[in-house]
Protein backbone atom coordinates (compact mmCIF):
# COMPACT_ATOMS: atom_id res chain seq x y z
CA UNK A 1 0.00 0.00 0.00
CA UNK A 2 1.01 3.32 -1.08
CA UNK A 3 1.97 6.08 1.80
CA UNK A 4 -0.44 8.05 0.50
CA UNK A 5 -3.12 5.18 1.05
CA UNK A 6 -1.94 4.31 4.02
CA UNK A 7 -2.83 8.09 4.91
CA UNK A 8 -6.37 8.14 3.36
CA UNK A 9 -7.34 5.17 5.02
CA UNK A 10 -6.17 6.38 8.24
CA UNK A 11 -8.26 9.66 7.60
CA UNK A 12 -11.44 7.45 7.25
CA UNK A 13 -10.01 5.27 10.32
CA UNK A 14 -10.16 8.57 12.77
CA UNK A 15 -13.41 10.03 11.12
CA UNK A 16 -15.48 6.89 12.14
CA UNK A 17 -13.40 6.87 15.39
CA UNK A 18 -15.10 10.62 15.72
CA UNK A 19 -18.30 9.91 14.33
CA UNK A 20 -18.79 6.71 16.58
CA UNK A 21 -18.67 8.82 19.41
CA UNK A 22 -17.85 12.65 19.76
CA UNK A 23 -15.94 15.53 18.56
CA UNK A 24 -13.76 15.59 21.95
CA UNK A 25 -12.65 12.17 20.85
CA UNK A 26 -10.39 13.24 18.22
CA UNK A 27 -8.93 15.92 20.61
CA UNK A 28 -7.86 13.19 23.02
CA UNK A 29 -6.26 11.03 20.25
CA UNK A 30 -4.26 14.12 18.87
CA UNK A 31 -2.89 14.93 22.16
CA UNK A 32 -1.45 11.16 23.01
CA UNK A 33 -0.74 10.81 19.09
CA UNK A 34 2.98 11.87 20.36
CA UNK A 35 4.20 9.17 22.62
CA UNK A 36 5.43 6.04 20.64
CA UNK A 37 4.04 3.68 23.20
CA UNK A 38 0.42 3.83 24.74
CA UNK A 39 -0.47 2.97 28.31
CA UNK A 40 -3.20 3.63 29.95
CA UNK A 41 -1.82 5.79 32.92
CA UNK A 42 -0.19 7.78 30.35
CA UNK A 43 -3.29 8.65 28.53
CA UNK A 44 -4.69 9.59 31.69
CA UNK A 45 -2.21 11.28 32.35
CA UNK A 46 -2.45 13.31 29.17
CA UNK A 47 -5.87 13.67 29.10
CA UNK A 48 -5.50 15.52 32.86
CA UNK A 49 -3.06 17.69 31.96
CA UNK A 50 -4.14 18.86 28.69
CA UNK A 51 -8.05 18.53 28.40
CA UNK A 52 -9.59 18.73 31.35
CA UNK A 53 -11.24 21.77 30.04
CA UNK A 54 -12.29 20.62 27.05
CA UNK A 55 -15.12 18.71 28.15
CA UNK A 56 -13.41 14.90 27.57
CA UNK A 57 -14.61 11.98 29.59
CA UNK A 58 -12.81 9.73 31.24
CA UNK A 59 -14.47 6.67 29.48
CA UNK A 60 -12.60 8.08 25.78
CA UNK A 61 -9.47 6.69 27.47
CA UNK A 62 -10.57 3.56 27.57
CA UNK A 63 -13.02 3.33 24.07
CA UNK A 64 -9.72 5.04 22.57
CA UNK A 65 -7.34 1.97 23.11
CA UNK A 66 -10.16 -0.42 22.39
CA UNK A 67 -10.98 1.17 19.00
CA UNK A 68 -9.28 0.49 15.64
CA UNK A 69 -6.46 3.28 16.12
CA UNK A 70 -4.77 1.55 18.51
CA UNK A 71 -3.53 -2.43 18.57
CA UNK A 72 -2.45 -4.07 21.65
CA UNK A 73 1.67 -4.47 21.80
CA UNK A 74 1.89 -6.06 25.08
CA UNK A 75 0.32 -6.11 28.49
CA UNK A 76 -1.14 -2.58 28.68
CA UNK A 77 0.42 -1.31 26.03
CA UNK A 78 -0.74 0.12 22.68
CA UNK A 79 0.21 1.68 19.52
CA UNK A 80 -0.61 3.64 16.87
CA UNK A 81 0.25 2.83 12.87
CA UNK A 82 2.76 5.51 11.63
CA UNK A 83 0.05 6.72 9.54
CA UNK A 84 -2.95 7.34 11.89
CA UNK A 85 -0.16 8.92 14.02
CA UNK A 86 1.42 10.91 11.80
CA UNK A 87 -2.57 12.16 10.58
CA UNK A 88 -3.35 13.11 14.34
CA UNK A 89 -0.35 15.07 14.78
CA UNK A 90 -0.36 17.09 11.75
CA UNK A 91 -4.27 18.00 12.57
CA UNK A 92 -3.13 19.01 16.06
CA UNK A 93 -0.50 21.42 14.88
CA UNK A 94 -2.75 23.14 12.31
CA UNK A 95 -5.54 23.54 14.65
CA UNK A 96 -5.31 27.34 15.38
CA UNK A 97 -6.20 26.66 19.33
CA UNK A 98 -2.89 24.66 19.74
CA UNK A 99 -0.73 24.60 17.02
CA UNK A 100 3.06 23.76 17.77
CA UNK A 101 3.02 25.26 21.12
CA UNK A 102 1.03 22.25 22.10
CA UNK A 103 2.98 20.09 20.40
CA UNK A 104 5.97 21.06 22.11
CA UNK A 105 3.91 21.18 26.00
CA UNK A 106 2.90 17.98 25.15
CA UNK A 107 6.54 16.78 24.78
CA UNK A 108 7.84 18.23 27.59
CA UNK A 109 5.37 17.11 29.77
CA UNK A 110 6.22 13.18 28.35
CA UNK A 111 9.72 13.88 29.30
CA UNK A 112 8.55 14.66 32.97
CA UNK A 113 6.66 11.89 33.13
CA UNK A 114 9.46 9.60 31.24
CA UNK A 115 11.45 10.96 34.24
CA UNK A 116 8.90 9.02 36.59
CA UNK A 117 8.96 5.87 35.08
CA UNK A 118 12.87 5.52 35.43
CA UNK A 119 12.43 6.02 39.00
CA UNK A 120 9.30 3.54 39.05
CA UNK A 121 10.81 0.92 36.48
CA UNK A 122 6.96 1.36 35.05
CA UNK A 123 8.74 0.83 31.69
CA UNK A 124 11.23 -1.42 29.94
CA UNK A 125 14.29 0.43 29.33
CA UNK A 126 14.12 0.25 25.35
CA UNK A 127 10.44 1.35 25.43
CA UNK A 128 11.08 4.23 27.60
CA UNK A 129 14.44 5.33 25.37
CA UNK A 130 12.06 5.66 22.51
CA UNK A 131 9.35 6.73 23.98
CA UNK A 132 11.93 9.71 25.61
CA UNK A 133 13.35 10.26 21.87
CA UNK A 134 9.89 10.77 20.55
CA UNK A 135 9.64 13.89 23.06
CA UNK A 136 12.75 15.37 22.99
CA UNK A 137 12.72 15.64 18.75
CA UNK A 138 9.76 17.81 18.80
CA UNK A 139 12.13 20.46 21.19
CA UNK A 140 14.77 22.08 19.64
CA UNK A 141 17.14 22.04 22.34
CA UNK A 142 16.24 18.67 22.66
CA UNK A 143 16.86 17.61 19.11
CA UNK A 144 20.61 16.87 18.51
CA UNK A 145 21.04 15.29 21.77
CA UNK A 146 18.04 12.70 20.75
CA UNK A 147 19.77 12.51 17.39
CA UNK A 148 23.20 11.47 19.03
CA UNK A 149 21.55 9.38 21.44
CA UNK A 150 20.29 7.42 18.30
CA UNK A 151 23.52 7.59 16.17
CA UNK A 152 25.17 6.16 19.33
CA UNK A 153 22.67 3.61 19.33
CA UNK A 154 23.38 2.52 15.88
CA UNK A 155 26.82 2.57 16.40
CA UNK A 156 26.79 -0.07 19.27
CA UNK A 157 24.28 -2.34 17.80
CA UNK A 158 25.99 -2.19 13.92
CA UNK A 159 27.66 0.08 11.38
CA UNK A 160 27.95 4.10 11.35
CA UNK A 161 25.78 6.27 10.51
CA UNK A 162 28.09 7.15 7.88
CA UNK A 163 28.50 3.71 5.95
CA UNK A 164 25.93 3.08 3.71
CA UNK A 165 26.44 -0.14 1.95
CA UNK A 166 26.13 -4.22 2.25
CA UNK A 167 27.29 -5.07 6.13
CA UNK A 168 26.32 -7.48 8.11
CA UNK A 169 24.35 -6.53 11.15
CA UNK A 170 25.72 -7.25 14.61
CA UNK A 171 22.42 -7.39 16.08
CA UNK A 172 19.81 -7.05 13.33
CA UNK A 173 16.97 -7.02 15.77
CA UNK A 174 18.06 -4.20 17.73
CA UNK A 175 19.09 -2.37 14.55
CA UNK A 176 15.73 -2.93 12.67
CA UNK A 177 14.33 -1.47 15.90
CA UNK A 178 15.94 1.56 15.53
CA UNK A 179 15.59 2.15 12.42
CA UNK A 180 11.67 1.77 13.08
CA UNK A 181 11.83 4.12 15.88
CA UNK A 182 13.96 6.88 13.26
CA UNK A 183 11.40 6.18 10.76
CA UNK A 184 8.28 6.98 13.05
CA UNK A 185 9.95 10.33 14.29
CA UNK A 186 10.90 11.15 10.34
CA UNK A 187 8.58 14.45 10.35
CA UNK A 188 10.57 15.99 12.60
CA UNK A 189 14.13 14.70 11.59
CA UNK A 190 14.29 15.81 8.15
CA UNK A 191 17.41 17.82 8.52
CA UNK A 192 19.57 14.47 9.42
CA UNK A 193 19.27 13.02 5.71
CA UNK A 194 22.01 10.78 7.12
CA UNK A 195 20.09 9.07 9.58
CA UNK A 196 17.08 9.20 7.63
CA UNK A 197 18.55 7.15 4.59
CA UNK A 198 21.02 4.62 7.42
CA UNK A 199 17.05 3.53 8.57
CA UNK A 200 15.99 3.22 5.31
CA UNK A 201 18.38 0.98 4.42
CA UNK A 202 18.53 -1.38 7.32
CA UNK A 203 14.65 -1.79 6.71
CA UNK A 204 15.22 -2.71 3.24
CA UNK A 205 18.01 -5.04 3.85
CA UNK A 206 15.64 -6.44 6.48
CA UNK A 207 12.98 -6.74 4.06
CA UNK A 208 15.02 -7.69 0.94
CA UNK A 209 18.34 -8.92 1.76
CA UNK A 210 19.27 -9.75 -1.69
CA UNK A 211 18.43 -6.13 -3.10
CA UNK A 212 22.20 -4.91 -1.72
CA UNK A 213 24.25 -7.73 -2.93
Amino acid sequence: MSATAELERASHAIDRFVREFQPVYGLLAQHVALPLVLTPELVNFIRNRFLRADGVPWVAEVDLLLSDLCRPAGFELYVMSSAVRSHLLRKLEQDERFGRQRLEAIARSLMTYNHYLSRTNGLSAPLLQAQQWAAMVYLQPQREAAVREITAEFAQHGATVSEVGPFPPIQPAELARLAQIVQELAPELQEYGDLLEYARLITQVRAQPQAIR
